[in-house]
């Protein structure tokens, strides 16, 4: 998948709505677990409950660092997968292009292994937090894709925050 083939629409965060209801409560709940240092918040509630709309005002409103990825069916694909967390990950970190594994840029088929290792040494050059939110996570039915979320949780880095 080459970088120019990338929908930066699914790494936008969602912009607020104008009929937003407020949930302080929530949104308390989801500041604690970061100051917590919690590795992993999972968001569950029936459609039209407002999850994207509190997630995407929490994410703008609270000053952390974050980023945003909205799955859909085509995310089902390991290296699609992969492409898009390390490209939702590069807004929120810094991870220069001689970081990147060999043929990111061009689309080479990503690894775990290259993935994790990119990522983790990205990781341990900031100093705050980073809240990744992954949207619509039920789409996803791809075991390799539920093993990375598992290796993320197996060897979590104290910076990273998944809220799916």
């Amino acid at each position: 998948m080459s970088m120019d083939a990338l929908l930066a629409t699914k790494l936008l965060v969602p912009a607020a709505r104008p009929d937003l209801v407020a949930r302080p409560r929530l949104v308390a709940r989801l500041a604690e677990g970061v100051r917590a240092g919690r590795r992993l918040t999972l968001i569950s509630a029936p459609a039209g409950y407002g999850k994207t709309t509190t997630m995407s005002a929490w994410l703008r409103d609270a000053g952390l660092r974050g980023a945003w990825l909205s799955l859909d069916e085509a995310d089902n694909d390991l290296t699609v997968f992969l492409t898009y967390f390390l490209e939702a990950a590069r807004q929120a970190i810094s991870i220069p292009e001689e970081r990147l594994p060999e043929g990111f840029e061009m689309g080479a088929v990503l690894s775990i292994q290259a993935f994790l290792s990119t990522l983790y040494a990205a990781l341990y050059e900031v100093e705050q937090d980073i809240v990744l939110v992954l949207d619509d996570c039920h789409v996803i039915r791809n075991t390799g894709v539920w093993a990375i979320f598992r290796e993320l949780m197996r060897h979590p880095h104290p910076a990273l925050h998944l809220v799916l």
